[in-house]
């Protein structure tokens, strides 16, 4: 599938159905957030997808992760292998995941 935004809320795709959200997950409690990314994910089996979020709780269940910064690609791997990186990646993971702990 091949998707381009045209706009606000506008999306060209060719090859298949739209399954991206968009930003309406933005309003979503958390379960049905784990609801849809989860059911995102099972619609992706076996297939190329790109998520694009700021969510790590999504972000680190990827089985490649590209963090762009600046406009560029600054650091790829997984999860693991980024947090081990210690880069901007683990920083701000480490920052979002503190306001989960005490």
């Amino acid at each position: 599938m091949l998707m381009a935004e045209s706009g606000p809320g506008q999306v060209v795709h060719a090859g298949g159905p739209d399954t991206r959200p968009g930003r309406t997950h933005l309003a979503l409690d958390a379960q049905a957030e784990y609801e849809l990314f989860a059911r995102l994910r099972s619609l992706a089996e076996g297939r190329t997808a790109v998520f694009i979020s700021h969510r790590f709780s999504t972000v680190r269940k990827a089985d490649r992760i590209f963090l762009f910064h600046e406009g560029r690609l600054a650091e790829q791997g997984t999860h693991s292998e980024l947090m081990r990186l210690a880069g901007r990646y683990a920083e701000l993971f480490t920052l979002q995941a503190s306001a989960y702990v005490d």
